[in-house]
């Protein structure tokens, strides 16, 4: 699956950390255009408006700690939501 150049999956975000929280800390290392949050799978969806900000982001961001976890961050696949929701009923078909 091809990855999306501008965003990053943030994954084993604690309960507690925001939205905001992650756009703050993310604007450290360019300009954050959206961040979409998962409060039940404990991850976040962050873009970029420059793809070379969010490849200095994934180099600089994996690893740090928030509200008590560490961040692990990837590129993210590109349609993130869609790919689940097709994993989900083909799990469903196959039972």
């Amino acid at each position: 699956m091809p990855k999306s150049s501008d965003t990053l999956l943030i994954e084993n975000l604690s309960s507690q950390t925001r939205s905001s929280d992650i756009k703050h800390e993310m604007n450290r290392y360019g300009r954050v255009i959206d961040v979409e949050r998962d409060i039940r799978e404990k991850i976040a969806l962050c873009k970029f408006k420059k793809s070379g900000d969010a490849k200095y982001a994934w180099r600089k961001a994996d690893g740090t700690k928030m509200d008590g976890k560490s961040w692990r961050v990837d590129p993210s696949p590109r349609k993130q939501k869609t790919a689940s929701t097709d994993d989900k009923q083909a799990n469903l078909g196959s039972t």
